[in-house]
C-alpha cells in the first residue's frame, strides 16, 4: 500500500455517518507533491462535506491507470448551485472549492464538480503521472 492510499484509508470515518473508500488499479508510488497535493484535495473535499453537506453518504473512489490518478469525492448530501465561472467560486464563499481548483492546476490536472441543490455534489480530479 502506498503512501496516498494510506493517507486516504487514515481519514476519520466518525464525522460523516457513513463514509466509504474505493480503490482500484495497481497502485504505485507518486511524487511526493503529487501525493501530498491529493491528500489535500481529499481532506478538504471531506470537510466541506462535514460543514456544509448534511450528508448521510460520502464516497472517496481512488483510480490508478497506467498514466495517470483520479479521484472522486461524492455525498449525498443537499448539494449547491455551481458557479459558472472560477471566479464566481470566490465571490460565492466557495473558498475550499477554490482551493481544491488551485491544487489541481498544481498538478497540471482536470477538476469537474457536478452539484445541485438537494441532490449531493460530486467532484472529480485526473492527474497525469
Amino acid at each position: 500500500m502506498n503512501c496516498t492510499t494510506k493517507q486516504v484509508m487514515s481519514l476519520p470515518a466518525d464525522t460523516i455517518p457513513k463514509l466509504a473508500y474505493a480503490i482500484s488499479g495497481k497502485e504505485r508510488k507518486l511524487s511526493s507533491v503529487a501525493e501530498v497535493t491529493i491528500f489535500r484535495i481529499i481532506q478538504e473535499a471531506l470537510s466541506n462535506i462535514m460543514r456544509h453537506a448534511e450528508a448521510k453518504l460520502a464516497t472517496v473512489s481512488l483510480k490508478y491507470s497506467p498514466s495517470f490518478v483520479s479521484v472522486l469525492v461524492q455525498d449525498d448530501g443537499c448539494g449547491f448551485s455551481v458557479p459558472v465561472t472560477f471566479g464566481g467560486f470566490v465571490s460565492g464563499r466557495k473558498l475550499g472549492l477554490a482551493g481544491i481548483r488551485e491544487r489541481v492546476k498544481l498538478l497540471n490536472g482536470s477538476f469537474i464538480i457536478n452539484a445541485s441543490i438537494g441532490n449531493g455534489t460530486s467532484i472529480r480530479i485526473k492527474v497525469k503521472c
